[in-house]
Parts: C-alpha cells; sequence; structure tokens
C-alpha cells in the first residue's frame, strides 16, 4: 500500500510537473498536492449560522460545512469572492483549519487551470461493463471485497486503501475508489447517489461516539438481480455492514439525537464519472487516491 510519500513520488513521475503555471506563481498538481496552505473551492451557497455571527458556507469540493466568520479582517471583501464565486461558478482560494475558514482570496490563472481541468467531462474507455450485478450473492463478494479495502483494517490489496473509517470527509473520494473497484474489478458500471440537506438545515450522522455534520454525502448506487426482479443498493460501509436501500440510507442520514434541527433534503441521482455534485471528474484517480491517503490515518471521534 502506498503511504503519502511514495504517492507523491509516483505522481511527480507520472504528471509530468507541468499541469499548469503563471509567471509569477507556477502550480502544478504535485505543488498543489504537497502544500497544505489552502484548497481550491467553489461555493455551492451559504446561510448564516444559528448565533449570526459567521456565514455557514458549503463548498462543492467538501460535504463538510465551513464557517467564514463576520468579525474577520476584510470580512466584506471575502464574502464578495464568495458571491462571485457562487454567481460566476469559479473558484476560490480557501484558508482553513478544520471548518474553520482564516481567510478568502481570489484565485490565481494557475488555479483557475486547474479547477477548469477538473471539470473536464470523462471520456469513457469501456464499452463491455454490465450494469446489472448478477445477483445478491456476487453483490455481497463484492461488498466484502470492498470493506476489506478499509485503511483502519489493515487488509487492503489494491494501491490505496480506502478511509472508510473517517466519515467526517472524503466519501466523494471513498464514492469514487469503489466506482473504479466495481469498473475493472468486476466489470459492472453504477451510478453515483448524492444526498443533500434540507438547504436550511443539514445533515447529522451519528458515528458512534460523536456526531458529524454534512451538507452531502455520496456513495455508489448499484443494480442487482434477485428472484423479485432488479433492485437497487448503495454501497457505504463507511455508515453500514451491507448494502442499504436508498430510503434507509437517507433516514440516517437525518439523525434528530445529534440535532432536532438535522433534516434531509432531496437526492440527485449522477453518472459514475461525477467526483463531486458540482460536475468535477478525476479519470485517473489521481485526486481520489492523495485524498484517501490524507486521510487514512485519521479517526471520526478522537
Amino acid at each position: 500500500m502506498l503511504n503519502t510519500r511514495t504517492l507523491l513520488t509516483v505522481l511527480a513521475l507520472t504528471l509530468s510537473l507541468a499541469a499548469c503555471s503563471d509567471k509569477e506563481n507556477p502550480v502544478s498538481y504535485l505543488d498543489f498536492m504537497q502544500q497544505d496552505d489552502y484548497r481550491i473551492m467553489q461555493v455551492a451557497y451559504y446561510t448564516e449560522t444559528e448565533d449570526g455571527e459567521a456565514l455557514a458556507v458549503r463548498f462543492y469540493e467538501s460535504p463538510r460545512i465551513f464557517e467564514v466568520r463576520k468579525d474577520l479582517s476584510y470580512f466584506d471583501d471575502m464574502r464578495a469572492l464568495l458571491d462571485n464565486s457562487q454567481q460566476e461558478k469559479t473558484p476560490v482560494r480557501i484558508y482553513n483549519t478544520d471548518n474553520i475558514v482564516s481567510a478568502v482570496k481570489a484565485p490565481t490563472q494557475a488555479d483557475l487551470q486547474l479547477f477548469a481541468d477538473w471539470h473536464q467531462p470523462e471520456i469513457s474507455t469501456r464499452m463491455t461493463l454490465d450494469s446489472v450485478i448478477s445477483g445478491i450473492d456476487e453483490l455481497l463478494a463484492i461488498w466484502n471485497y470492498i470493506d476489506a479495502q478499509d485503511c483502519s483494517k489493515g487488509t487492503a490489496t489494491i494501491d490505496q486503501c480506502i478511509s472508510f473509517q473517517y466519515v467526517v470527509d472524503g466519501c466523494y473520494a471513498r464514492a469514487h475508489k469503489m466506482k473504479q473497484i466495481l469498473d475493472e474489478e468486476y466489470g459492472y458500471t453504477l451510478e453515483k447517489c448524492f444526498s443533500f440537506e434540507d438547504p436550511s438545515s443539514f445533515l447529522a450522522v451519528d458515528a458512534g461516539d460523536c456526531c458529524v455534520y454534512w451538507w452531502y454525502h455520496v456513495a455508489p448506487l448499484v443494480r442487482v438481480n434477485t428472484p423479485k426482479g432488479e433492485m437497487e443498493r448503495l454501497i457505504d460501509p463507511s455508515m453500514f455492514e451491507k448494502p442499504v436501500s436508498k430510503e434507509k440510507w437517507f433516514k440516517y442520514q437525518e439523525n434528530t439525537s445529534c440535532s432536532p434541527l438535522a433534516n434531509w433534503g432531496y437526492y440527485e441521482i449522477r453518472p459514475a464519472s461525477w467526483y463531486g455534485p458540482g460536475g468535477s471528474t478525476d479519470p485517473d484517480y489521481i485526486f481520489t487516491n492523495w485524498t484517501l491517503s490524507a486521510y487514512e490515518d485519521l479517526v471520526t471521534c478522537p
């Protein structure tokens, strides 16, 4: 299994270090992934926190809800950048610690090029993928294989373990890695099911010793033949011990014991190529593996 340093070395050899740059601040995929200062993110929308002292911002690149406090210096300028990101569908640079944002800055030309690269349509090179799993037994075998790739179990046999143990963030990467497994190991295509909060509230999940809050969540949606006909099931080992229906999956994200304000809103079915709800793609699994590697040693409830 590749650790972070090894993964970055491999990426250095395979990406040619020339994704994009500007003269003043050259940035490549590798440069971006090696730095921890900022993230390139596009605003979906924002609301105010319950106490009215901050903005609760939703970015397409993370299910977490980020706070931008109104008492920050240059808050008005940062809000203007957030508004422009939402209206123009362009990214901003976000400087944060966990879900607390300390600064919002305009993107460089290199950032804009990286962002454009992330949103290129994925061109499939395989035309022989089956869309329906043969039966329940095969579905359970697939589940068991995927579950064994959990970073916390030490049983992974693929190039990068899957951080099922860290449910705070990374569902988009987990879902995309599972998509790769279904595609390359089993020859099946799938869809992605994106679950969203009610815009006036948020999603809440009981993670055992703590609760986790999101504005969206995503998992692979597969179809399987059964004696009673074709059935849809979601594969999400971060939350369940077996494949589940959409209805059960949605209900689990509306845990009012975590917060009485928790409220599930709606869902969207998207192609398997979608990495995030904003339509980004990762056909070579570069950012998938990078994200999973970054989260492989983290725990949900410290």
